[in-house]
């Protein structure tokens, strides 16, 4: 899986007249996530579930996906207006010269993500032109969706191609960002299902928020709360490691409690009473799948080591909790 949300969270805007450069491009409010350590186990086991037929993760209880609200509600980029798209056909040191003043080392027109950070990053001087500041603007913004919104295959480079789209700042601010993220996502987890890709590229941030929110399982736990005052993305909740906690979980167990939720809620009547599998349960159920027969999903899980999660759900909420 690529992601290098780790690398973008060390690059922080404090001057204020590139934040509202940044603002109405569009992703000041993107801009506030940081950090997120990411669960590889429970990502991979989403990807497990996932069906490029319909773009929807299948569950025993039905289907779910990522919607544009929920892109909007976690990253806080803009859902409406025209879509993102453009055109290759351009000379791609002289896009560079123009809307970052310096021209990079391009390998087929991308730029590394390092020289973005070792040539904006740092103090920007009071007396610098407007023209600077958008400089420092757009590399800020490119470096965004290299590392976190469109990585791609190279884990180094980001391509020119999102220049053009930043050279206006109000027409980038009224680009429906949200949508193409979204559909870049889609794209890229069903190519890894078909395994047409080797490695995972898109939002991991956003797929590993989202679930969650929405499905609980593996869920951290806040250590402190912060609020959002109707200005920051959800995303914002989780910033610092040390706000929360995360079990550390394998995909074995991911794999399974996913499914095992879906059978059990299957079954579940509506008063409110608790189901509670144990250790002992759990354990033995894996240990117990056959290797040569069975749900190949219950066949991958049986290399694994025996489970280790107790689960808990209540079905007056409709969602399950583990804890």
């Amino acid at each position: 899986m690529i992601e290098h949300s780790h690398s973008h969270s060390a690059w922080v805007i404090e001057d204020e007249r590139v934040l509202a450069l940044i603002a109405q491009a569009g992703f000041r409010p993107c801009s506030t996530i940081r950090y997120i350590r990411l669960d590889w186990p429970l990502i991979t086991a989403l990807i497990e579930r996932w069906r490029p037929e319909t773009n929807t993760f299948h569950m025993h209880i039905g289907e779910c996906t990522i919607t544009l609200q929920d892109v909007a509600v976690i990253l806080g980029l803009r859902i409406d207006g025209p879509v993102v798209t453009g055109t290759d056909d351009h000379s791609w040191p002289e896009v560079c010269a123009r809307l970052l003043g310096q021209v990079p080392d391009l390998r087929s027109g991308a730029m590394k993500l390092s020289w973005l950070r070792q040539t904006f990053q740092g103090d920007i001087p009071e007396d610098a032109s407007d023209e600077t500041l958008q400089f420092h603007a757009r590399a800020y913004i490119l470096h965004m969706i290299g590392c976190v919104l469109f990585p791609d295959a190279s884990k180094t480079l980001v391509h020119a191609r999102w220049l053009p789209l930043l050279e206006d700042f109000g027409v980038c601010g009224a680009l429906s960002w949200g949508s193409a993220v979204l559909a870049y996502l889609y794209r890229e987890l069903s190519r890894v299902s078909l395994m047409q890709n080797k490695e995972f590229k898109g939002c991991c941030t956003l797929i590993q928020i989202w679930s969650w929110e929405r499905i609980h399982i593996g869920r951290p736990t806040l250590l402190m709360h912060r609020d959002l005052e109707g200005q920051y993305p959800l995303a914002y909740r989780y910033n610092c490691t040390h706000t929360y906690f995360i079990r550390n979980l394998n995909i074995c167990t991911y794999i399974f409690a996913i499914l095992h939720i879906g059978i059990t809620c299957d079954t579940l009547s509506t008063n409110q009473r608790r189901v509670t599998v144990s250790f002992t349960e759990m354990s033995l159920m894996a240990s117990s799948t056959n290797s040569s027969s069975g749900d190949p999903i219950h066949r991958r899980s049986s290399i694994y080591i025996l489970l280790h999660l107790s689960a808990e759900i209540v079905p007056n909420c409709g969602e399950p909790e583990f804890h």
